[in-house]
């Protein structure tokens, strides 16, 4: 519960932020503010399911359940990809760039 409540007011202050930074603002765009919501759902239905506050358990399970799934398709399509893919592109990059232009 501690660590979703850490990540739950990180992700809020990240948002703040954002919004709040006049570059960042106008760097930012639609996909920007769609994958914050995206990963921002599943983390405040998981803290709402371990209170049950709103709903009962069903309905809310149901929630978190929807929300994790919606950030799994939402993943290939929107920046979220970025955070996966880096390591895989900086290790092709070094591959690439090793050889230099000399033929083996």
């Amino acid at each position: 519960m501690l660590v979703s409540g850490v990540t739950l007011a990180s992700m809020i202050a990240l948002l703040l932020r954002r919004i709040a930074h006049p570059v960042l603002r106008l760097l930012s765009t639609a996909d920007d503010y769609l994958s914050w919501l995206v990963v921002f759902l599943p983390v405040l239905t998981g803290i709402l399911l371990s209170g049950e506050t709103v709903a009962g358990y069903e309905t809310l399970l149901a929630l978190h359940i929807l929300s994790a799934e919606l950030m799994i398709v939402w993943l290939p399509f929107g920046k979220l990809m970025h955070a996966g893919l880096v390591f895989a592109g900086r290790g092709l990059m070094g591959m690439n760039f090793s050889r230099k232009g000399a033929a083996t």
